[in-house]
């Protein structure tokens, strides 16, 4: 199964499947399902910011797909961002000022996206931040779990990221996705918390350097759920086969 890069013709099936691959997120339904949202009203917030999203990486990013949609990355290439005012006027992703509660508006705007930034520059480091992959999305439909998608998805970029010796980054919502990410050379960092909640809601910090070795104990298939979302794998993948090529300097 081959990878498809994604243009604005393919907007709305993108849209679709993100929405489908983190209908259970739990960052997803943090930012979502507050200000006494209704179920149906919280999918339909869910979907205009996903467009919002999809959009700003279809004009400044990297959007992949896999089948007939049954699997989406969103990929932030070294040096773009979707945080310009370029890219929020043209996106339409201010709109979601309007679209948020007061609540979903302190959440999105004034502790999500400033922890993911702050995060981000603080792991990486102000060179690196600006000049490396950004993993932002990654999902599987629950119809192709198990197929080794989501390897060939993370895969299509890393291999190039080793081509010009570049770091990726990334952020996972679900504990178990950590064996997973780390099959694909990347390594836990740190966590940070979403706290405007009751309970919060972890983020999970990983990297990966440039032509990593791959630990012996992360080619091990772990026991873990399938049903794990955000950026994001959702199953176990196929066996990651072990790099030999000398790794980078440790972050």
């Amino acid at each position: 199964m081959s990878i498809r890069k994604l243009t604005v013709e393919d907007f709305e099936p993108a849209v679709k499947c993100i929405t489908a691959c983190f209908e259970s997120d739990e960052v997803d339904r943090y930012l979502s399902h507050c200000d006494g949202r209704t179920e149906a009203e919280a999918r339909k917030l869910d979907e205009e910011i996903f467009g919002y999203i999809i959009y700003a990486h279809l004009m400044n990013g990297l959007v992949i797909t896999i089948g007939d949609f049954e699997g989406i990355a969103c990929w932030m290439p070294p040096g773009k961002n979707m945080d310009d005012w370029w890219t929020i006027l043209r996106s339409g992703m201010w709109r979601l000022n309007f679209k948020f509660g007061a609540e979903g508006r302190a959440r999105y705007f004034n502790e999500f996206l400033p922890l993911l930034n702050e995060t981000k520059a603080r792991i990486l480091g102000p060179e690196r931040d600006q000049n490396s992959w950004y993993l932002v999305y990654l999902g599987t439909l629950p119809t192709a779990r198990g197929k080794g998608y989501s390897r060939k998805l993370v895969e299509y970029v890393t291999a190039m990221a080793d081509a010009d010796f570049l770091y990726c980054y990334l952020e996972s919502s679900a504990f178990e996705n950590r064996a997973i990410y780390e099959r694909f050379g990347f390594t836990y960092k740190d966590t940070i918390h979403l706290k405007r909640s009751e309970e919060p809601i972890p983020l999970e910090i990983m990297v990966r350097e440039p032509n990593p070795i791959i630990p012996e104990r992360a080619l091990r298939k772990p026991a873990i759920k399938a049903d794990s979302p955000k950026l994001q794998v959702q199953h176990v993948e196929d066996m990651v086969e072990q790099r030999s090529m000398a790794t980078a300097a440790k972050i």
